[in-house]
């Protein structure tokens, strides 16, 4: 009987050992999806300035777009 009580023990020890892995996996998981999310908007971002200054270059080279172009890809850009 004193075996089946330290197997038990030992059971009951590693659930909670495995539950509390679980929660900490879960964790991370979820602040992993908070950063995912960041990146994704700050890319987003990114891609948005890259635009606007490549735009602005060209403007100022006089290569492409007019000043009206410029001002209403800078006005879709604050909407």
């Amino acid at each position: 009987m004193n075996n089946y009580k330290k197997l038990e023990t030992r059971i009951k020890s590693l659930e909670q050992k495995k539950k509390k892995k679980e929660e900490n996996i879960k964790k991370e998981q979820n602040e992993i999806k908070k950063y995912s999310k960041e990146l994704k908007e700050l890319y987003a971002m990114k891609d948005e300035i890259e635009k606007v200054n490549n735009k602005l270059n060209s403007f100022f080279l006089n290569d492409s777009p007019t000043s009206n172009e410029v001002e209403e890809e800078y006005d879709n850009y604050e909407s």
